[in-house]
């Protein structure tokens, strides 16, 4: 079958398809995640996620997880030790783009709060020090 969809030219048209599609997803999702995304190709189907050297990965993995949305914590997938203490967000998981978007906007609400108290933290920090 795939075969015959290179032969007839459908292969070509469906990794463009899905290139447009990945390309349309991670823009939306690196707009929602700001400042806390990696870089990395800007038609990928996954992100990383960076977390502050003082928030726990797997705190962050457990209240994103109650959110109903399933993130990876970098310590059991990152290729480069740089993304171990953050999360991998996979954008193709939900058919529907709207759906997976969803849960992004979950993933960046969760994480503003992290971010937020880890701030606080540094704050109160330095101004005991």
């Amino acid at each position: 079958a795939a075969l015959k969809m290179w032969e007839e030219g459908a292969l070509d048209e469906l990794i463009k398809v899905k290139r447009a599609e990945g390309l349309e997803r991670n823009r939306a999702a690196r707009a929602m995640l700001g400042r806390t995304c990696a870089p990395g190709a800007l038609a990928a189907w996954h992100l990383w996620v960076k977390l502050p050297e003082d928030v726990e990965p797997s705190d962050v993995e457990g209240a994103i997880k109650s959110e109903d949305v399933m993130v990876t914590n970098g310590q059991w997938c990152a290729a480069a030790p740089e993304y171990r203490h953050g999360l991998r967000l996979a954008l193709g998981g939900e058919i529907e783009r709207a759906v997976a978007l969803e849960g992004v906007a979950r993933v960046a609400e969760v994480l503003e709060g992290y971010i937020r108290e880890d701030q606080r933290k540094s704050a109160s920090y330095s101004k005991s020090a």
